[in-house]
């Protein structure tokens, strides 16, 4: 087999980049011979910033790991996910400096936005771009800090130089075709985006009727950018007999259970197997995201099962369904959102919707599908 390098730095708290890294890990070593250098973002916020400013965007520890590795393993292609803060763009310089392909995949907005999401105090925003972020600094996007805020900008900056211009970054993984149009907007070489997808395992047992349940099922962070507060208050105002069950901690969750809703349930944090089996007997899923997300999993995993999702236009969301789709809503419209909300009171129309989206999870989103496309990517490049 190949020998295959997998770098990642691992967030401060996990999230769904994460959950797609072990993932990620456990397959492809059924397919190369698999090295993991991976970084924990658990230290002092400051202090590692600090060491990334008086280093050029090098960490002398991450990089002393890597070349040791180099040496040792002798990878024939690196696959890279995160490297903010612990790993360092210092590693793209030496992978380049060896001639070593490499492969890096895009989870965020990084390169245009110091928080990576493109959104500021309960909206998106575009008033930064590719070495234009003074706007971030003045609002001290990142951590409430303006230096912090301009180390974030020098390293977003950096990477998109980087994964333009040096040649032996192959490919820049993203993951819709919103973020191929993004990117290439922002001045990416086109040629150089490819759409991989995050797969999923199809369950042989999945729901065929869900208009058999009142339930609604929210599964995610509970925090504005989440738009969970959208959804919360289109449980209060809106006029039907469902009953939302909400899966996920956060910020918000105190302020939400003091609202005191007679319609909606929090269930704190479950582990997803336990939510699945909740899938089996729901109505549809609510996935109100303000993000541009690049590929939402809970819609595609509701897919799976059979079950409709309502979800706003936005971002990559788009080719998460089939093109006949009843339940997007216009994003950040409250009243948008109740009228599909109230559009799930059509059983018929709720059965139909629940089959077409398993049927375009399975032709697109199937697990065995998706890794093959993934392997053949990597392999290409040896």
């Amino acid at each position: 087999m190949k020998r295959l390098l997998f770098i990642h730095s691992y967030y401060s708290e996990y999230g769904g980049e994460d959950s797609v890294v072990d993932d990620e890990l456990k397959f492809l070593k059924d397919y190369f011979h698999l090295e993991s250098l991976l970084f924990f973002n658990k230290s002092n916020t400051i202090t590692k910033a600090i060491n990334t400013l008086n280093s050029s965007n090098k960490n002398y520890f991450s990089l002393s790991k890597l070349k040791k590795a180099v040496e040792e393993f002798k990878p024939e292609i690196v696959y890279i996910h995160n490297l903010w803060f612990s790993a360092s763009l210092g590693l793209l310089d030496y992978l380049n400096e060896q001639e070593i392909p490499v492969i890096v995949k895009i989870h965020n907005l990084k390169v245009t936005c110091s928080i990576g999401t493109n959104y500021r105090e309960g909206s998106l925003c575009h008033e930064c771009s590719v070495n234009n972020k003074e706007k971030a600094i003045e609002y001290r996007c990142y951590k409430n800090s303006k230096t912090l805020t301009k180390i974030s900008n020098r390293f977003g900056d950096s990477l998109f130089y980087k994964l333009n211009n040096f040649e032996n970054i192959k490919k820049i993984i993203v993951l819709s075709p919103f973020h191929i149009d993004y990117f290439s907007f922002l001045g990416f070489d086109r040629n150089k985006l490819v759409i991989s997808h995050n797969g999923v395992e199809i369950p042989k047992q999945y729901n065929t009727n869900p208009s058999n349940s009142k339930n609604l099922i929210y599964l995610g962070r509970l925090t504005q950018d989440k738009g969970i507060l959208d959804l919360v208050e289109a449980m209060r105002i809106s006029n039907n007999d469902f009953h939302l069950d909400v899966y996920g901690t956060g910020a918000l969750l105190e302020k939400l259970q003091n609202l005191n809703l007679d319609n909606v349930t929090f269930h704190g944090f479950k582990r997803k197997q336990e939510i699945f089996k909740q899938f089996l007997n729901t109505r549809a899923v609510v996935f109100p995201t303000r993000l541009y997300e690049g590929q939402g999993m809970v819609p595609v995993e509701a897919g799976a099962y059979g079950v409709p999702t309502v979800s706003p236009n936005l971002g990559g969301m788009k080719q998460l369904y089939p093109e006949e789709n009843y339940f997007m809503y216009q994003p950040f419209s409250i009243e948008n959102l109740i009228e599909k909300i109230d559009l799930l009171k059509d059983d018929q129309l709720v059965n139909e919707q629940g089959l077409k989206n398993r049927e375009h999870i399975v032709n697109n989103f199937q697990k065995e599908r998706t890794v093959k496309h993934l392997v053949g990517l990597l392999e290409k490049y040896i």
